[in-house]
């Protein structure tokens, strides 16, 4: 089956904290911890995320972006890394505006 390509502007944001092998200091709880095991499993670069996302794009609607923010995938939406994921949206948004 053949996927309908997305006929929008794709920006992915990634956690610069990704994969460990340990927990970290502290409490983990179990969905931290079935996470990071995913992560562990699936572990991909910015690079092969990119391509992956670029794959899903007509090639007349340009590339993906892969922006990376502070935090872990947890972290990310939580302060203080919340602030620094809603400016890359908004920067992302602004962007597409201006495209359109």
């Amino acid at each position: 089956d053949a996927v309908e390509p997305l006929r929008a502007r794709v920006a992915v944001l990634r956690a610069a904290e990704t994969w460990r092998e340990e927990p970290a200091l502290g409490s983990e709880g179990a969905a931290e911890r079935m996470v990071r095991q995913f992560q562990g499993q699936t572990f991909q670069t910015d690079a092969q995320v990119t391509e992956r996302v670029a794959a899903w794009r007509r090639p007349d609607q340009g590339g993906a972006q892969a922006m990376r923010v502070p935090g872990t995938h947890f972290s990310m939406l939580h302060e203080p890394h919340v602030v620094a994921v809603a400016m890359r949206l908004c920067r992302a948004m602004d962007e597409a505006e201006e495209e359109a």
